[in-house]
């Protein structure tokens, strides 16, 4: 059986060791922000060792502009969560570039300068409704030359295909 001064002393140690712990998960996370780990059942979000090389070997910085129309696709869930999909696929690509990637993540406003940007990169308007509301799902890839790639629309029909459509625009 314990004393009260025992147990004082073996909850006092408890807490200590349980602030240690906690400190040292704290000072890992921020010491090792750039960790990442997929934790998808098919492994969603890892490149593949082919997009790893076309990254590796990138020789001028690229930018990546992604227009994704969020808001109006909260209607239509299949636009919306393909588009979510497509930005943290862009953000594991520029993580993986080494700087040479940036990414832009554009949602057009319907009458705005972005949507003309869109539509003179010719990304494919989509039609949302009847009223004649339009979204946005497209990319374009330029380098430091201005030389524009369009990706005009990401359709969602085409998941397995992403990754190889992305590496080869960049």
């Amino acid at each position: 059986m314990m004393n009260k001064g025992g147990r004082v002393l073996y909850d006092r140690m408890g807490l200590l060791v349980l602030a240690v712990v906690f400190l040292v998960g704290v000072a890992l996370v921020t010491l090792l922000p750039a960790a990442r780990m997929d934790l998808t059942q098919n492994r969603l979000y890892t490149l593949s060792e082919g997009t790893r090389n076309v990254l590796a070997q990138l020789d001028e910085p690229v930018k990546l502009r992604l227009y994704f129309s969020a808001r109006q696709f909260e209607t239509v869930p299949q636009y919306l969560n393909y588009g979510k999909r497509v930005r943290d696929l862009l953000e594991e690509y520029v993580a993986e570039s080494g700087g040479r990637l940036e990414l832009e993540v554009i949602e057009p406003e319907p009458f705005s300068e972005a949507e003309d940007q869109a539509v003179g990169y010719g990304i494919e308007q989509l039609p949302m409704n009847a009223t004649g509301d339009m979204g946005y799902l497209g990319l374009v890839g330029t380098n430091a030359m201005d030389d524009e790639v369009p990706i005009p629309f990401l359709n969602p029909d085409r998941e397995d295909a992403l990754e190889y459509e992305i590496s080869k625009l960049v």
